[in-house]
């Protein structure tokens, strides 16, 4: 058996955009570390594993069911696409740094939302002790 894949099969819809959030911090952080010690490989397969996480999630919204965070969700993606090939252009830290700020609330309220369903789908409540 292989974790990661029974993890993406079994997860939540809010869980598996957890788990794109983290892994297109964790492409943003490795960019810059990149560009600290001038791996230019480094740089480009972390800058591209971000843009191609952040391009499935632009891609993946639903804007007639989502409404105006689907809307709003489309802006600040569309925005991090357009800053992330300075990473590689320019060899600039900048636009990661930038675009990790931007995802990383959207995170935070997509783990607390995925702690909600959990604990519906348990049939416990946040208060709860286990």
């Amino acid at each position: 058996m292989n974790y990661g894949y029974d993890e993406v099969m079994t997860a939540s819809q809010p869980h598996l955009l957890v788990m794109l959030y983290r892994e297109a911090l964790a492409a943003l952080k490795a960019s810059t570390v990149a560009i600290e010690r001038g791996d230019i490989e480094m740089r480009w397969r972390a800058s591209s594993k971000a843009t191609n996480i952040i391009a499935h999630l632009y891609l993946t919204l639903d804007l007639e069911r989502g409404g105006d965070v689907a809307r709003n969700l489309s802006r600040i993606y569309t925005y991090i696409l357009r800053r992330l090939p300075d990473i590689n252009l320019k060899n600039d830290p900048g636009p990661a740094q930038e675009s990790a700020s931007l995802l990383e609330p959207l995170l935070t309220s997509w783990e607390n939302l995925d702690i909600q369903i959990s604990h519906i789908n348990k049939g416990t409540t946040l208060n709860d002790s286990n």
